[in-house]
This record gives structure tokens, C-alpha cells and sequence, in this order.
């Protein structure tokens, strides 16, 4: 699932905690896949297109994680793509969600945590010196915070989201390394 957005894994695993491969009824039918009769799927937000061009709005759109499917047998460790620490799969993810985070992200040296989100500046500071993997939990579990705080504005208290924003970025860490 790394190829969502940070608010689409949220959305993803706050509508099924145990989804691990979650594609759209085009993509399941492209490798000889098909959602089950009476499948729920998984609602997720998507751009929208028209004439392949993006339109700059965004729509709802399902998605069907594997145990909602039938037909042809799949290695499912072949679809799930792990990202290791210094790949450029793993340098790319994190340019993605740098790119479309909601709040600006700036590293630095001289924080005394590895990452932290900063309300009254609205601003995820990263420290310069960690790992492509630190670097990326960094990210998803201070983008939670932002989230958090985007959704509940002047009564935002980063205490009250520490367990959302930690069981998503669990959430999200056990389905990209294991």
C-alpha cells in the first residue's frame, strides 16, 4: 500500500486494520483478480482525471484489499512492496510524501527527537541524521499529528492524538517491512 497517500493508508486501515493489499476492481481484474459478491471495499479519495489530465479536484473511489477477492493465486509478497533503507523505492516514497504533505517539512540538527510536529508553526521538522527508514516513520507518524490538528483546529492537543497517531504509524510500518 505504499503507493497511497498518508490520509488514504489512514483511511485504508481505520476502514480495515487487518487490509494488506488494497487495488481498485481495475487492478485486481488486470492480474486475474475480481471482488467477492457482497464485497464492502475500502473508500478511499482520489484525483480525478479527464482526458488523462488531472483536474486538480478530487473524488471517492474503492478499493478491495486481497482478502476480498477471488480467482487466480498470487504470491502476495510479490504485491507487497517492502522498503528498505537506501533504495530508491525508499527515497522516492519519501520525496512523494514530503511532496504532497499537508504542511511544510523542514530538517534540521539541532532537535533533540527524531522528528516533531510543530502546531503554532504548523511545521514537521525532521532531524538531518536519520536513516531512510527512521526518516520515513518520522513522516507518517508526524503527518498524523498534522492531520489531527487540521481536523480538530484551535482545540488541537497533540497528547489527546498520541494513540492515532501511533496506531497508524504502526499500522503503516507493520504492512511496508513485514
Amino acid at each position: 500500500m505504499y503507493n497511497y497517500s498518508h490520509n488514504n493508508k489512514e483511511r485504508i486501515l481505520s476502514q480495515n486494520p487487518s487490509a494488506s493489499v488494497a487495488l481498485s476492481k481495475t487492478k485486481w481484474r488486470e492480474i486475474g483478480r475480481f471482488p467477492k459478491q457482497g464485497a464492502k471495499g475500502i473508500m478511499i479519495i482520489m484525483p480525478e482525471y479527464k482526458d488523462s489530465n488531472r483536474t486538480g479536484n478530487f473524488i471517492d473511489a474503492q478499493v478491495y484489499d486481497i482478502s476480498e477477492t477471488y480467482g487466480k493465486d498470487i504470491d502476495k509478497s510479490s504485491l507487497n512492496f517492502k522498503l528498505k533503507n537506501g533504495t530508491p523505492e525508499i527515497k522516492s516514497e519519501i520525496d512523494r510524501m514530503k511532496s504532497t504533505s499537508t504542511v511544510p517539512i523542514e530538517t534540521k540538527s539541532d532537535i533533540d527527537t527524531d522528528a516533531y510536529y510543530n502546531y503554532e508553526d504548523r511545521t514537521i521538522y525532521i532531524r538531518d541524521d536519520l536513516s531512510d527508514t527512521d526518516t520515513y516513520k518520522a513522516l507518517v507518524l508526524e503527518q498524523s499529528y498534522a492531520n489531527a490538528h487540521s481536523q480538530h483546529g484551535d482545540n488541537y492537543i497533540r497528547g489527546n492524538n498520541r494513540l492515532t497517531a501511533e496506531s497508524t504509524a504502526y499500522m503503516i510500518a507493520l504492512k511496508i517491512w513485514y
